[in-house]
């Protein structure tokens, strides 16, 4: 029997009185009663592990009957020393709690069991084939509704160390070999690729014997490489389609990838007769391909294994190449006349020199095809195109450098390039011409540039509707003729971003133009937008409350190492902190007041925003807005919540609608007030930040 235990590190008083007294520790006496590899051969296997213990107390004493919140782990590797299991890897996870329908595990006397796999199937997580496999084991308690394992009120003691290591029983360990022999080293019964060698003495019989590169060659020959040989031993015969009963069809490399058929050896001098009727076509010992005319006892056809080709016709035989309707596809008459058929090519090196439609004394190149190509090196570098009916003509390729068309050369009045009739470039201009607006694109993603050695003009109807030089940039021809040239901006609604100084634009929500200056979006020649960010401390901030609590300013960064459990990466940031031990809410209040200036014209729509942040469901951050007029306070809209629950970065919460100080009408000289509500119990943590706003200026 073994001891199974974990050592809390942390005991928080009010958990334990409110889990009805029950101690946070437990120790596990347990039995593994089917710890063994599951078979997932057979369908109708029961695929559950059979797990059984027995719970007590730290000092040993027996745990109240009850049904308990238990989680199970499997790591595979590890030493299975340290909760989480430090250099393993976490393979499969099961939890039973109780949650209204479910329930965990049922304890009776301090004795439990329980079938793992039975809530989250194995299924193929688990590779069972491991020499080192650990199980642990982490206990939260009898608490009823826990809708999650790691948090209140469902917190756990953490695992139980040292964890439980799985072994084979004896038949698990002995079913990995047959007669001594490793499934690896048998051969299957499959079509998949297998890497077992086999030997065997005797006679046998495959009906059908398939293979590839990756089985023949280590199952005939391991030195080369995807080759099957056969009858390769001295005064070897091979005998294949021999029967004289029936007729037989022997195929070879039917299929439709290349394939080398290699028949005789040529350095042995031998011979290879493919004999048919009373002709013959053979290799000779010398590597001729020979087509022999039995009948004239001449070698009709000779192909030397030097590349001479020789036909041996009659003085009245032609030499024709048909295709399978009997149709001539190329014809050499006893006159030497050389013909073709239809759509045939005549092609010497592979490049097609003669086509039917070719006439040499009138200069007419035609195809029946749809194409004509000049190429070089066999790459296009002109097509004609017959595109139904409407011509197409290409220049040069899809090559990534040099040039589709290159005209070198001065450009005169005796060579214009035309493009639909009309002159399109000449030694001065380049027009386009024919259609109802022309264009002159970039290609996708590109830019387009037009650049000149002094200065570019944009004309309309013969009028200088743009021009620009190195150092001006003027919109019509300077004249004040009645055609006046209007210059018109783009028209936003807000502001846009990522602007440069000097930018402008027609906001259409002001009814006008604004610039942008060396302080940002505003009225032309007027102040720009002012931009506050108010950070804790806060300047002419006051707290309010007589609730039981510990307030506390303080700064977190993680570049500076100081409170990096509140700020995250590259963050830094003043905050208050509040928090209370007591058992109901809390609440500590901290007004913010800022007065507007003279020049104030209107907030900033959808600039006031604050950032707070809370650890758990105790705790709140909100903020409510109101006007200070003299006269009394106006609230803005309802309370507005920056953050609440368990948060693991800093939430910042905007005001809209009436809760925005835009919609709150104030004028200058009123004051911004705003009030801060910090909520906690519990040992909860609320936290706020920076107060945001923004106003224009007259």
């Amino acid at each position: 029997m073994t001891v199974w235990s974990h050592l809390p590190t942390v005991f928080r008083r009010r958990f334990v009185l409110a889990a009805a007294g029950i101690v946070a520790l437990y120790i596990a006496f347990f039995t593994t009663l089917l710890f063994v590899h599951p078979a997932f051969a057979a369908a109708g296997i029961n695929k559950t592990l059979s797990f059984q213990g027995r719970l007590v107390s730290s000092t040993g004493a027996i745990v109240p009957d009850g049904s308990y919140n238990i989680q199970f782990h499997l790591y595979q590797d590890g030493t299975g020393t340290s909760q989480g299991n430090p250099g393993g890897t976490l393979k499969w996870t099961e939890t039973y709690t109780n949650n209204g329908s479910n329930s965990g595990v049922q304890v009776r006397n301090g004795y439990f069991s329980v079938n793992l796999g039975s809530k989250n199937p194995f299924g193929t997580s688990v590779d069972w084939n491991q020499d080192t496999l650990w199980l642990s084991m982490n206990v939260a308690g009898t608490t009823a509704g826990c809708s999650d394992f790691d948090e209140s009120p469902c917190a756990p003691d953490g695992e139980m160390i040292p964890m439980k290591r799985i072994n084979a029983v004896p038949y698990a360990m002995n079913a990995g070999t047959v007669g001594g022999k490793s499934a690896d080293d048998l051969i299957h019964n499959g079509t998949s690729s297998q890497t077992a060698n086999f030997n065997i003495s005797g006679t046998g019989r495959a009906n059908s014997l398939q293979g590839n590169t990756s089985i023949i060659s280590p199952l005939f020959d391991s030195d080369n490489t995807g080759t099957l040989n056969v009858g390769t031993v001295t005064a070897s015969t091979i005998n294949i389609g021999t029967s004289d009963s029936s007729a037989q069809t022997i195929n070879i490399g039917t299929g439709a990838a290349t394939k080398d058929i290699t028949i005789g050896s040529v350095s042995g001098g031998s011979s290879t007769t493919l004999q048919g009727g009373t002709g013959g076509v053979y290799v000779d010992s010398n590597g001729g391909f020979i087509v022999h005319n039995s009948s004239q006892n001449i070698d009709t056809l000779v192909m030397s294994n030097f590349g001479s080709v020789d036909l041996n016709l009659s003085s009245l035989q032609a030499f024709n190449v048909n295709d399978s309707s009997s149709a001539s596809l190329l014809s050499v008459a006893d006159d030497g006349t050389i013909s073709t058929g239809a759509s045939t090519n005549l092609e010497v090196g592979g490049t097609a020199t003669f086509q039917n439609g070719i006439d040499l004394q009138n200069g007419v190149v035609s195809s029946t095809g749809n194409t004509l190509s000049l190429q070089g090196n066999s790459l296009d570098l002109l097509t004609a195109t017959n595109n139904g009916g409407v011509a197409n003509i290409g220049i040069g390729n899809n090559a990534t450098s040099g040039y589709a068309l290159d005209v070198t050369g001065d450009t005169n009045t005796s060579t214009q390039y035309r493009i639909n009739g009309s002159t399109a470039l000449t030694s001065s201009a380049l027009n386009f011409s024919g259609g109802s607006a022309s264009s002159v694109n970039a290609a996708s993603g590109q830019s387009l540039n037009l650049s000149s050695d002094t200065s570019v003009s944009v004309k309309v109807d013969g009028k200088a509707s743009a021009s620009f030089s190195d150092t001006t940039l003027q919109v019509g021809n300077g004249t004040s003729d009645s055609q006046t040239t209007v210059l018109t901006l783009d028209q936003a609604s807000s502001a846009p971003s990522g602007s440069a100084v000097g930018s402008m634009y027609y906001d259409s929500t002001i009814g006008k133009v604004q610039c942008y200056e060396a302080d940002g979006w505003g009225a032309c020649s007027n102040s720009p937008d002012s931009f506050v960010t108010l950070s804790p401390e806060y300047a002419n901030a006051v707290m309010n409350g007589a609730d039981v609590g510990v307030i506390s300013s303080d700064l977190c960064s993680d570049t500076l190492n100081i409170n990096t459990s509140v700020c995250g990466t590259n963050e830094t940031y003043n905050f208050y902190k509040w928090t209370s031990d007591q058992t109901s809410d809390q609440t500590r209040s901290i007004y913010v007041s800022y007065q507007l200036p003279s020049t104030f014209k209107n907030f900033v729509a959808g600039s006031t925003s604050l950032m707070g942040r809370t650890d758990s469901a105790d705790s709140t951050v909100s903020y409510r807005i109101y006007r200070d007029h003299g006269s009394g306070l106006t609230a803005c809209g309802s309370l507005v919540t920056a953050s609440t629950g368990s948060q693991t970065s800093w939430q910042k919460s905007t005001a809209s609608g009436s809760n925005d100080p835009s919609n709150c009408s104030f004028s200058a000289g009123d004051s911004l007030l705003v009030k801060i509500n910090l909520v906690a119990k519990s040992d909860a943590n609320a936290y706020v930040s920076n107060l945001n706003f923004a106003f224009s200026n007259n």
